[in-house]
């Protein structure tokens, strides 16, 4: 049976607020999911014991779960998006071509890693910073859940981020996984206490260019250095780069050297 002229905005209008409200606690309870999973495999990693918040603070949790809130609700708002044929993701196996979804899986993380250099440093002019992005600093002893506390302001950039990738690039839904698992994977190890990581941790691997536990730990004890993401580019390009990693790295190798 057809429904009425006068109620069809009205039915499509429910069924949108009942697809948000699915969607919004489905992609709370597997955001909440991966938090609980990485913050455990740190714990393991740190020698924190089998507790997932063995590092943890109430200040951390607190940000985690209403970032979590902010990333849920952007997200449910993407899958009504994509209903509506706005967002660019492809489902089937057919439409799978490697390299081309390998193109844009590093391409995506090349764009973030820029746009994250240059708003990470915006986040850290005065006018923006108490409102933006104290939280994430607030902590003494950070951990992974560090990597998931942000002020909301924050957390609403980071989620619509990646919403404005899923609607102009085309991508496969498994190739939007795996960035999202990296993004969340590397955001973790950035934020693990280098003095709390085993002895054979590869701090050195590739440490010139790509940004691990030393690079970030600098930038949370010296704000005004090292605010890249994934690789140290920006930083050395723009002269962020605290001038004493390079030093740290070099002693990281030289050990690793002696022990080979």
């Amino acid at each position: 049976m057809t429904v009425p002229g006068p109620f069809t905005s009205v039915v499509v209008l429910l069924d949108r607020v009942s697809l948000f409200l699915m969607g919004f606690v489905v992609i709370f309870l597997i955001i909440s999911a991966r938090s609980v999973l990485i913050a455990l495999v740190s714990g393991l990693l740190l020698r924190d014991g089998p507790s997932c918040f063995g590092r943890a603070n109430a200040n951390d949790l607190r940000l985690s779960f209403s970032s979590s809130l902010v990333f849920a609700c952007v997200g449910s708002v993407s899958l009504i998006l994509h209903g509506s044929g706005y967002v660019q993701l492809y489902h089937h196996e057919s439409e799978w071509q490697l390299p081309f979804q390998l193109t844009g899986f590093l391409g995506v993380l090349a764009v973030q890693d820029a746009v994250f250099y240059f708003v990470h440093r915006l986040l850290h002019h005065p006018a923006l910073y108490r409102i933006a992005h104290l939280g994430h600093h607030r902590s003494r002893h950070y951990s992974a859940w560090t990597s998931f506390a942000f002020d909301p302001i924050e957390s609403l950039f980071h989620s619509v981020f990646i919403v404005v990738v899923a609607m102009t690039v085309p991508l496969h839904f498994v190739t939007l996984f795996a960035l999202l698992v990296t993004m969340s994977v590397w955001a973790a190890l950035n934020h693990m206490p280098p003095a709390g990581l085993p002895e054979a941790f590869p701090h050195h691997w590739l440490g010139r260019w790509l940004i691990g536990p030393v690079h970030h730990s600098i930038h949370h004890q010296k704000q005004g250095s090292n605010f890249g993401l994934y690789f140290t580019f920006w930083d050395l390009l723009f002269g962020t780069q605290d001038q004493g990693y390079a030093r740290s790295v070099s002693r990281v190798v030289r050990k690793d050297s002696l022990l080979r």
